[in-house]
């Protein structure tokens, strides 16, 4: 009777062994009701109801409905996304494109955590670096700047991050102003009041606190001049040209020069290839259902891919890309598929 209280015993264990097992392993655990690799997948973005949030949430949706996997969200600082998908904390996130560059280069702020797994989806929102000064404020381009009281975001986000990349890139020390940190409201106030001169804004135009602001104040929003953008483009990567059209600030006619950096879906080489391929075929083929999960997924453009640099694609939006004919970017060629 003990042996077989024993036996019982064992076989009770490895029963229960292999269900802790499924669960702890998460998306293998079996396929999707729709045939694909993994049954789950976890996103994460930002603040909640913040851009990157919403793009986790949007994309979670799309893997849901045309793919059957369920989706699980959580919120992580926009500036660590990277190590959350380094560190196995989600499956797929929202990531900053130079960042992504820098990662699986192994630039210097990567030095010793180089992440040549990280892989690319699709691309995300564009931010646009901009920034706004008073009328009748001496400030005319970033040189201008030695010595002031510049409002560059939190401390630690994505506009003081970005920054720092930009004033590198054109030889400009960021130790030669005061950075000051705050929110979008705080830092409205803050240029009204005089007590910051400028006022650094990333997001894609027209941002809605600044649209507030040159609707009832005289501001003046300054982008790059052509020689600086040239190079942004050599030493700020990932970096694009963008123009923001006159008049979508009031009382800025002329149209204004900027670099943009590029949020993506990021993920590890390790995703499965059918689901990779899968979440950006559903993606760019249903893209009125992504719109109506947010608005500015609805207006992504599939042809953009051309002028992009941050991390390689997955073999599987590889593939996808290919089938429609675009032509990848050198630096986003994975090297599975050289």
């Amino acid at each position: 009777m003990k042996k077989y209280k024993v036996r019982n015993l064992i076989i009770l264990m490895f029963i229960l062994g292999i269900v802790f097992l499924s669960l702890s392993t998460g998306v293998l655990a079996k396929k999707s009701r729709k045939g694909f690799s993994v049954n789950m997948l976890t996103y994460s973005g930002g603040t909640i109801g913040g851009t990157s949030n919403l793009m986790a949430n949007g994309l979670s949706a799309i893997g849901y409905k045309f793919l059957g996997i369920q989706g699980t969200v959580i919120s992580n600082p926009t500036m660590t996304q990277v190590m959350v998908l380094q560190e196995n904390e989600a499956d797929i996130s929202t990531i900053v494109g130079y960042q992504g560059y820098s990662a699986y280069n192994g630039a210097p702020e990567y030095k010793g955590k180089a992440f040549p797994e990280l892989r690319i989806l699709l691309q995300g929102n564009r931010t646009a670096w901009h920034m706004a000064v008073l009328e009748n404020s001496s400030i005319y381009d970033i040189s201008d700047l030695k010595g002031k009281k510049v409002v560059v975001g939190k401390r630690g986000f994505f506009s003081e991050d970005a920054t720092k990349y930009l004033f590198s890139a054109l030889g400009f020390s960021y130790d030669e102003i005061t950075p000051i940190y705050l929110g979008h409201s705080d830092a409205m106030a803050a240029l009204l009041s005089h007590k910051v001169d400028a006022y650094v804004v990333i997001s894609d135009p027209p941002q809605p606190t600044l649209t507030q602001l040159t609707q009832a104040h005289k501001v003046r929003i300054i982008g790059l001049s052509e020689e600086e953008m040239e190079k942004a483009l050599i030493g700020f990567p990932g970096c694009t040209r963008f123009i923001i059209p006159g008049g979508t600030y009031k009382g800025n006619e002329k149209d204004i020069l900027c670099p943009v950096s590029w949020m993506f879906y990021g993920c590890r080489s390790d995703l499965p290839e059918d689901v990779a391929y899968g979440l950006v075929k559903a993606f760019w083929e249903n893209q009125d259902f992504a719109g109506l999960q947010w608005s500015k997924l609805g207006e992504y453009k599939m042809s953009d891919i051309v002028n992009f640099k941050s991390a390689p694609y997955h073999i599987g939006a590889y593939k996808y890309y290919k089938e429609k004919g675009l032509i990848i970017p050198e630096d986003m060629i994975p090297p599975e598929a050289k």
